[in-house]
């Protein structure tokens, strides 16, 4: 399984600050992977083809959904690999802050899903 956590909580409230942020300071938004992934209000078209047409089991949590269910944290946005009980970094915060849009994700990730 393939866990994604967003840099953002969740909830009818954070997800209107979330949008109102996208639209008034894009450059300054601190989830990375929510903008690589998202446009403002849909998921990009590209992500959604890749997301649905690979067999891996993918888990998207916010911080907060993720650390009620986790003991471990990390540097948020993180892309996980939960074999067993062992989770191990995909692609860390450091990593997603350097790609330039979403293929260079799906180029990442395709080294890694099934």
């Amino acid at each position: 399984m393939i866990i994604f956590v967003y840099n953002a909580d969740s909830g009818i409230v954070n997800v209107s600050m979330d949008v109102a942020h996208k639209l008034l300071s894009p450059s300054t938004y601190s989830c990375r992977l929510c903008q690589m992934t998202y446009g403002v209000l849909a998921e990009r078209r590209v992500w959604k083809h890749f997301r649905q047409s690979t067999g891996e089991d993918f888990l998207f949590l916010h911080r907060d959904e993720f650390e009620a269910r986790f003991v471990n944290r990390f540097e948020y946005p993180v892309i996980l690999k939960k074999s067993g009980d062992k989770l191990s970094v995909v692609i860390s915060q450091l990593e997603m802050e350097k790609m330039s849009d979403v293929t260079e994700l799906i180029d990442r990730l395709e080294g890694v899903v099934t």
